[in-house]
């Protein structure tokens, strides 16, 4: 009889545990489940954070970069200043009105070598059309450096008034 009474409960026990499993399996798994999704949501808040601290830094080193261009396209340095001191005081009038008198008497030979010489002999007319030839060859020479110095003085200038204007 107690063996029978063992058997019984030993029976019972197994029939209990059998009848708990599936109750015992799902509390498991919504243990595990809560315990993961609660580390997953500690992760996503850890990415969060680091990815608004990395976007804060950019703007901060964006922020600075900005101001450092900005000091650097306002700011004028002293030669510059007196450059251009010395240019709106009339002090580089001299060498610009020089080049643009030079342009003007190149291009007033240029004219010059430009008439029609007179008539009064093929050897004398020979004679002034080489002469004329040659002023002529000079007059160009002396017309492109002049234009080539006007052009580097223009640039030269508007380089500094585009510092000025910023």
């Amino acid at each position: 009889m107690a063996t029978e009474q063992t058997l019984d409960t030993v029976n019972n026990s197994n029939l209990m545990t059998i009848a708990d499993t599936p109750s015992w399996t799902n509390a498991q798994k919504s243990q595990n489940d809560t315990s993961h999704a609660s580390r997953l949501d500690k992760l996503s808040e850890m990415q969060l954070q680091n990815a608004l601290a990395a976007q804060q830094r950019n703007n901060m080193l964006a922020e600075i970069n900005m101001g450092k261009t900005i000091a650097n396209i306002s700011a004028t340095d002293p030669v510059e200043a007196a450059s251009t001191a010395k240019l709106f005081r009339g002090e580089g009038d001299s060498s610009i009105g020089s080049i643009l008198a030079q342009l003007a008497s190149g291009q007033i030979g240029a004219k010059t070598a430009m008439t029609v010489p007179p008539e009064t002999g093929t050897t004398q007319l020979f004679a002034q059309l080489n002469s004329l030839t040659e002023q002529n060859n000079q007059n160009t020479n002396i017309v492109a450096n002049m234009n080539q110095a006007t052009l580097s003085a223009m640039t030269a200038i508007a380089e500094v008034l585009a510092k000025i204007g910023g």
